[in-house]
């Protein structure tokens, strides 16, 4: 299986910001400490996955218009997820994932075992998502 996952992995893997938690100062949130690491990953399109929002639709706001283009990402790296299915850290904000010059943040990271002939791998099915934001 993992063969077969890593055939479509990104050429020289994905950068993943991981952020510690933040604070407020005078209102305005402030990120923590910075560190950054590569990843094995292979993404594909988020389609037909009643979970999650289909990508690219469009939301009216206040402040404009806006869409979410979701992402499914499968990786044997454990990510920090925003949900808090099984990934969510106290000490950390989601983990932000660059893929295609754009930062993608961690909506819900799943583990998924896989006990073949073999072997015993542990992936991880990562949700991720990029803000667009339009004029109104």
């Amino acid at each position: 299986l993992t063969d077969s996952i890593f055939a479509f992995e990104e050429p020289g893997g994905l950068t993943v910001k991981r952020y510690a938690r933040g604070v407020l100062a005078d209102g305005i949130y402030v990120k923590g400490a910075l560190s950054t690491f590569t990843i094995r990953a292979a993404v594909q399109p988020a389609v037909e996955i009643a979970r999650v929002m289909p990508g690219r639709d469009l939301l009216e706001r206040e402040q404009g218009q806006q869409v979410m283009d979701v992402r499914i990402l499968h990786t044997n790296t454990k990510l920090v997820g925003e949900d808090g299915i099984d990934t969510r850290n106290p000490t950390q904000d989601p983990d932000i994932v660059v893929y295609e010059g754009s930062d993608w943040t961690v909506l819900r990271a799943e583990p998924w075992n896989f006990r073949g002939v073999g072997g015993n791998d542990r992936f991880w099915k990562v949700v991720i998502t990029r803000r667009m934001n339009g004029a109104s």
